[in-house]
C-alpha cells in the first residue's frame, strides 16, 4: 500500500505543470516523494510477523524488522537448536566472543552468533534492529524459552536497537554459577521488556552495559543464584511495576557508572544478600516497597527514595536512614544453608556422591562448591584448581591453590557417604576454612522423598580435645584427626560401625600415605594440608 501511494505521487508530478519548475526545485520535490515511498515501504517490513513453535524455527526467524510470535503454551528449548552444526551453517552463524566483542564491527553488520560459554553454546544476537519477540497468552504466563548451559545467557543482545521482549518466560534448566544470566544488553539502544518472567537458575535476571533507554515493565526477576541485575555505564534505565524476589546471594542490585536509573512502584522481597551495590550512580526508588533486613541494604546511602516503604523480613517498618545497630556488620556469606534440607535430583535412579554434591551446591553460598559442581557432569568445565571425583568409592575432593583461593571462601571441601545398617545413607561434608579450621556437616538421605536432611540435634562425633584438622576417608569408614600444628601427626580416628562413630586415639603417630591420584598429587584433605 505504501509503495502504490509513493508511485502515485510521482505520476501526478509528472502529469502536472510541476515539470516546468526549475530543475533544482523539481528534483527536491521528487526526492521528497521518494523518501515518503521508502518510509512507507520500510514500515511494511517492520510489521512482518512470523509464528514459531520450536528452537530451529525461532533461530531462522531472528532478523531485523521482524515480529516473532510464539503460541501460548509453547516451550522452546533453544540449546538443542544452537548445538545443531548444520543449522548454524545454514544460518551462517558466526562465533562471537562476548568477553571481547568487536563492537565497531557489529555496529555496522547484522549477524546471528554463538559462543561456547564453558558448558554449551550461548545465543548472540548482534547488530539487529526493530526486533520483537512476543508470546501469546496472559501477562506473566507466556510461552517459555529455556536453555541448558549454566554459564550462558538466554539472550545476549550485542549492538542491537529497538528490541522488544513481550510476555515470555525465560530461564535455565539448572542453576547458574559465576556467569550466565537471563537477558544481557551490551552496547544496545532502546530495549523494552514487558510482562516477562525471568527466573533462575540464571545468575542474574538482567545485565546491561554501555546501553541506553532500557525499560522493564510489569515483569518478574526471581530465583536467581547470584544477584538480581548488573547495570554498568548505562543511561535512562527504568523499571516499573516489577517484582524481584527469592534471589540470592551476593550484592543483588549492582549499578555503576550509570545515570537516570529509576525503579517505579517496584517490590523487593524474600531476597538474600546485600540489596544495593552502587558506584558512581544515584538510582531512584519511587513508591517502591522493600522488604529486606535493614543491616543488609548495602549502599543505601547512594540511593534516592521518594514515597518508598522499608520493612524487615518479619514485617516491621523501619527508616533506612536509621543506621545499623552498633557493631553489626553486613555479611556477604550467609551460612544458614548448613541447616537447610538438600533436594537430590529426580533424574537419576540411584543417586551417588556427585548427585549429593550437586544438591549441596544448589543450597551452598560457597563459590568453590558451586564452581566445582560443574565438573561433575562432563563436558562441563570448572574454574576450580583441583577436582577429584571417585564415584566408585563415593568420595569428592575440591580445592583452590593458595594463590587462587578466595579470601572469603573455603580453601578446600571434601565429601563422602556411608551406608548405614538400617539401609539409609549418611552424607558428610568437610570444609577447610581460610582461617585454617575444618567444619564437618552431616546429612541423612531420605530415599523416598529424595532429601538430604541435616543432622542438627547432636554432633555424631565425640569431642576431640586437641586443635586438629578433620579428614574424611576416600575409602573405608574412618574419619582422621591430625594436629593443626603438624598434619604429619594423627591423633585419633572415628570409626563408623554402620550405626555410630566410635573414637580411637592413635597417640600422634606419623602419616605416610600420600594417596596421590591426580596430576596435582593430592589425594585427600590430609595430603592437601601437608602440601599446602
Amino acid at each position: 500500500m505504501g509503495e502504490n501511494k509513493g508511485f502515485l505521487c510521482i505520476f501526478v508530478l509528472k502529469s502536472s505543470n510541476f515539470v516546468t519548475m526549475r530543475p533544482c526545485k523539481f528534483f527536491s520535490v521528487v526526492m521528497l516523494m521518494l523518501f515518503v515511498a521508502f518510509t512507507a515501504s520500510a514500515g511494511t517490513s517492520v510489521a512482518t510477523k512470523v509464528r514459531v513453535t520450536n528452537g530451529k524455527e525461532f533461530l531462522r526467524a531472528l532478523a531485523s524488522n521482524t515480529h516473532i510470535i510464539i503460541p501460548k503454551g509453547t516451550k522452546i528449548m533453544l540449546t538443542e537448536a544452537l548445538e545443531d552444526e548444520a543449522l548454524r551453517s545454514e544460518l551462517k552463524m558466526v562465533e562471537i566472543n562476548t568477553y571481547e566483542p568487536p563492537i565497531d564491527l557489529y555496529n555496522k553488520v547484522e549477524a546471528l552468533g554463538y559462543y561456547d560459554n564453558f558448558d554449551g553454546n550461548q545465543l548472540v544476537v548482534a547488530g539487529l534492529s526493530n526486533l520483537t519477540i512476543e508470546g501469546e497468552g496472559d501477562v506473566l504466563d507466556g510461552p517459555s524459552i529455556i536453555i541448558n548451559p549454566r554459564y550462558a545467557y538466554v539472550f545476549y543482545f550485542l549492538c542491537c536497537e529497538n528490541v522488544n521482549l513481550i510476555n515470555l518466560t525465560l530461564g535455565h534448566t539448572e542453576e547458574g554459577y559465576c556467569e550466565g544470566g537471563v537477558v544481557m544488553f551490551d552496547h544496545c539502544n532502546e530495549a523494552r521488556i514487558s510482562g516477562c518472567d525471568m527466573y533462575g537458575c540464571g545468575t542474574e535476571g538482567i545485565g546491561a552495559s554501555d546501553s541506553q533507554m532500557i525499560q522493564c515493565f510489569n515483569s518478574y526477576i526471581r530465583d536467581c543464584s547470584y544477584q538480581i541485575m548488573t547495570i554498568t555505564r548505562c543511561s535512562d534505565v527504568k523499571f516499573s511495576n516489577c517484582e524481584f524476589f527469592r534471589n540470592k546471594q551476593f550484592s543483588l542490585v549492582n549499578i555503576s557508572g550509570s545515570s537516570e536509573v529509576q525503579f517505579k512502584k517496584c517490590k523487593f522481597y524474600d531476597n538474600r544478600g546485600p540489596l544495593f551495590s552502587i558506584d558512581n550512580a544515584r538510582p531512584v526508588l519511587d513508591e517502591c516497597i522493600v522488604r529486606h533486613g535493614q543491616t543488609m541494604l548495602g549502599s543505601i546511602d547512594d540511593v534516592q527514595y521518594t514515597g518508598s516503604q522499608f520493612f524487615e523480613s518479619e514485617g516491621e517498618a523501619y527508616d533506612p536512614e536509621g543506621g545499623y545497630p552498633d557493631g553489626e556488620e553486613v555479611s556477604y556469606y550467609d551460612n544458614d544453608w548448613e541447616n537447610n534440607v538438600l533436594k537430590v535430583s529426580n533424574s537419576v535412579t540411584k543417586p551417588g556422591i556427585a548427585d549429593f554434591f550437586i544438591a549441596l551446591a544448589h543450597k551452598s553460598n560457597s563459590p568453590l562448591i558451586k564452581s566445582a559442581s560443574l565438573a561433575l557432569n562432563p563436558p562441563y568445565k570448572s574454574a576450580v584448581d583441583i577436582v577429584e571425583v571417585d564415584k566408585k568409592n563415593g568420595y569428592i575432593f575440591v580445592a583452590n591453590l593458595p594463590e587462587n583461593a578466595n579470601g572469603s571462601d573455603y580453601r578446600a571441601v571434601e565429601a563422602c557417604y556411608w551406608r548405614c545398617n538400617d539401609g539409609s545413607i549418611l552424607f558428610a561434608v568437610n570444609h577447610l576454612l581460610q582461617e585454617d579450621q575444618t567444619v564437618v556437616n552431616f546429612y541423612r538421605y531420605d530415599s523416598r522423598r529424595r532429601l538430604l536432611n541435616p543432622i542438627t540435634e547432636e554432633d555424631p562425633l565425640t569431642h576431640v580435645e586437641e586443635d586438629v584438622y578433620v579428614a574424611l576417608p576416600r575409602t573405608g569408614k574412618s574419619i582422621q584427626y591430625v594436629l593443626t600444628a603438624n598434619p604429619e601427626k594423627q591423633v585419633g580416628v572415628h570409626n563408623f560401625d554402620g550405626r555410630q562413630f566410635l573414637y580411637k586415639p592413635t597417640g600422634g603417630r606419623s602419616m605416610f600415605s600420600e594417596n596421590a591420584t591426580n596430576p596435582y598429587g593430592v589425594g585427600n584433605m590430609v595430603a592437601f594440608l601437608r602440601r599446602y
